[in-house]
């Protein structure tokens, strides 16, 4: 297994966080520019985490972890939201996801949170890490319109695949990840 770092965002160095926007950015370079990138690291570190794989002083695979609240017709349910889970393109078929993905769950696994929350593009790889797709209606109470839905990509899933997951209408209560 490969060593995956885990890290308060807030106690990343400016030359840690530089080298993670840079891998982020060759992964998705519509979304942000790199300094973009860095400006929201700066601005939203607060309570986010990172899972880090290292070669040398470059980062080959990263992934991100916070906590939100979610609000569902009969009360809240705290989740881990996942989000900017990549792998260098010139190393994938390693693994490396796989290592990165496992130190995020271990998040669950111990207690910590009840269960994990996140996104994809590849729903059936995440499925064979214990993932499953979830069919809600999703709104966003703190968007411009928050009747719109609120994800990027139309496969949203949890982790653990046997958790008790409510069915019904839920408010993502914020910006995906």
């Amino acid at each position: 297994m490969t060593a995956v770092v885990h890290y308060q965002m807030s106690d990343l160095t400016g030359a840690q966080a530089q080298k993670i926007a840079v891998l982020v950015n060759a992964i998705w370079p519509e979304d942000k520019s790199v300094d973009e990138l860095i400006e929201d690291m700066a601005a939203n570190s607060a309570g986010r985490e990172v899972f880090v794989v290292w070669d040398n002083d470059m980062p080959i695979a990263h992934a991100e972890i916070f906590s939100r609240t979610l609000g569902l017709e009969n009360g809240e349910l705290v989740i881990m939201a996942i989000g900017v889970v990549c792998v260098d393109e010139q190393r994938r078929g390693e693994g490396l996801s796989r290592d990165v993905m496992n130190a995020v769950f271990a998040q669950v696994d111990s207690g910590r949170y009840p269960i994990a929350l996140l996104q994809t593009a590849i729903p059936d790889y995440y499925a064979k890490l214990g993932c499953k797709l979830v069919e809600n209606e999703w709104w966003n109470s703190q968007a411009d319109n928050p009747k719109a839905y609120p994800w990027y990509d139309p496969n949203i899933m949890i982790y653990p695949d046997n958790a008790d997951w409510p069915t019904g209408r839920i408010d993502l209560n914020g910006r995906d990840f």
